[in-house]
């Protein structure tokens, strides 16, 4: 089992994060909040369906998951 390493992200250094690490947007928000909009190039899976939709992550690319306010996304990295 390999060691992840998770750290907080500041919404203003979001893009250079995503490009320093070769990373992709996991945006855990719910369909109804994405019509409001998300960050360019987000792939949005919401955190009910993270549990069921593991297959579908590629795990050899780092993640900055994002929600609202937070909360979601601490959640969704504790649970990967």
């Amino acid at each position: 089992m390999t060691q992840s390493r998770v750290e907080q992200v500041r919404p203003h250094e979001w893009e250079n994060w995503i490009s320093t690490h070769q990373g992709t947007v996991l945006d855990v928000r719910e369909p109804a909040e994405w019509l409001m909009g998300t960050l360019p190039g987000a792939e949005k899976l919401s955190l009910g369906r993270l549990p069921t939709s593991l297959d579908d992550l590629d795990r050899s690319v780092p993640l900055l998951i994002v929600c609202r306010s937070g909360n979601r996304s601490q959640l969704a990295a504790r649970f990967l």
